[in-house]
């Protein structure tokens, strides 16, 4: 995934099988090629979610993301690091945030901690005036300790994101959720630095764009570094 900008917070972005609190985990889901889109489930929640929340032509792809990305850097202002970049635009179409866990968590803990709430307060106010998007939010961790307590650890973290957005009036529809523990690193795990750089929540916005509704419902490529 190429990736043109980057957005770092301190505090810490139907079928529906699998669903935990309105929104579903994609975990299990798959790349599809545009042949087997057509018929493949995935689709079919596309199209519905295209129904739901509206989608977007191809001309109207790139100016809504610059819009909503702007957006996000305004509100997220006062809480993102002093010289850092703006939220990241990849090569699929797809706007990422990337925040620190332990800013937003506590050790051990999948609840947000209260200082790190106002942060996420804005994201999802500005996310509900966008919302021919699906919001994909994805965990991850450092390799240190088990890689199974890690996944689940990173799966919750993930899930506690979501509930709070929902919890802020975000619909469920647009979220997905996914644990990937220490798979997608973006920093050495052999320094103190790497490790928590590596511990962080990646939330990945991607457009619902008509007759291709099935590529926003897809969990995001390769995260990692």
């Amino acid at each position: 995934m190429k990736l043109a900008g980057q957005l770092i917070l301190p505090l810490a972005l139907v079928l529906l099988t699998g669903c935990v609190g309105g929104w579903k985990s994609s975990g299990g889901d798959s790349e599809l090629s545009a042949g087997e889109a057509v018929d493949h489930p995935l689709a079919e929640e596309g199209r519905h979610a295209a129904a739901v929340l509206g989608s977007l032509s191809e001309q109207e792809v790139a100016p809504y993301l610059s819009d909503l990305a702007a957006e996000l850097n305004l509100a997220l202002s006062e809480t993102a690091k002093a010289g850092e970049g703006a939220a990241q635009t990849t090569s699929d179409n797809s706007l990422l945030l990337r925040i620190a866990s332990e800013s937003t968590f506590d050790v051990n803990s999948s609840t947000l901690r209260s200082s790190a709430e106002r942060t996420y307060e804005r994201l999802a106010q500005v996310l509900k005036a966008y919302p021919k998007t699906i919001v994909h939010v994805v965990g991850h961790t450092d390799n240190s300790g088990r890689e199974e307590y890690n996944m689940a650890l990173a799966q919750r973290r993930a899930d506690g994101v979501a509930g709070f957005f929902v919890g802020q009036g975000l619909d469920g529809l647009r979220l997905r959720t996914e644990g990937r523990g220490p798979a997608e690193p973006i920093a050495d795990n052999a320094t103190a630095r790497g490790r928590r750089e590596n511990r962080r929540v990646d939330i990945v916005i991607r457009p619902i764009v008509e007759g291709r509704e099935y590529e926003a419902i897809q969990p995001p490529p390769y995260l990692g570094k």
